[in-house]
């Protein structure tokens, strides 16, 4: 079968990939406002996604200062109330801490940085710092209504929002209220990510069962950490608790 060779009129014109490119071009200059306003979308959608990266990498820089600060203050403050050296024939001297006087600055400043950086990292270490001294000097109440705050803005994948998170729970049992702090340890549990606080989470959740009679399912607790962290401090209590419930 022999091939039919290319007429004079295939010769004289423009090849494909010509034609195509004359295509192309006919359709963007036909298009170009409405391709132009498309091209200019994408770069203020990036420009857009580097600002607010800028913004929150600035407001997180700014929060880790406040932080840093109060903490600095505090631990100055504190210093002071460690034992002096022991002098011949005398005990080491102690200062006697005055809560309002002494610390209720401290904490009225960490709750400042968690105000006027909601919503960053510092913002929550500072709820953290706040509610651990309140509960160390029985203020439990307080701590938890600054907690609850804290968190309405926490993502549990997050490591400091996973030990607000602990903190919330470790107030809540403290103030009776074993059922929500067992809903807050079941937070981080459920993450893979923050499988090392999974141990103490699920010992805490553990003792929590059993103070609200759940006893059974305080057992059911205490055989996970037994066969998923054996060699874990935890679980060495777990095990240690798992079998003076079989004997009880």
């Amino acid at each position: 079968m022999s091939k039919k060779g290319l007429s004079k009129e295939d010769v004289k014109g423009p090849d494909i990939f010509i034609q195509s490119a004359g295509k192309v071009s006919k359709i963007v200059y036909d298009n170009k406002t409405p391709i132009a306003l498309f091209v200019c979308a994408i770069i203020l959608a990036g420009v857009a996604v580097t600002g607010f990266d800028y913004y929150k990498d600035k407001k997180e820089l700014e929060s880790q200062s406040a932080l840093y600060i109060v903490q600095s203050k505090y631990e100055k403050k504190m210093a002071e109330f460690e034992p002096s050296e022991k002098k011949e024939d005398k005990k080491p001297e102690q200062k006697t801490i005055d809560f309002e006087k002494d610390l209720r600055p401290f904490v009225d400043n960490y709750k400042s940085v968690f105000k006027e950086h909601k919503g960053t990292k510092g913002a929550l270490m500072a709820a953290n710092h706040a509610a651990t001294i309140l509960e160390e000097h029985g203020k439990v109440d307080e701590g938890l209504s600054l907690l609850e705050k804290a968190s309405e803005t926490i993502d549990s994948k997050e490591l400091i929002d996973a030990l607000t998170r602990m903190t919330h729970a470790r107030l809540l049992e403290k103030n009776g209220k074993c059922e929500q702090a067992i809903k807050e340890w079941d937070q981080v549990i459920k993450e893979s990510t923050l499988a090392y606080l999974h141990p103490d989470a699920l010992l805490k959740k553990g003792l929590c069962q059993l103070t609200i009679g759940k006893k059974q399912e305080a057992q059911e607790t205490y055989q996970i950490i037994k066969d998923d962290f054996a060699d874990t401090a935890a679980g060495k209590s777990a095990d240690r608790i798992f079998r003076e419930l079989g004997e009880s």
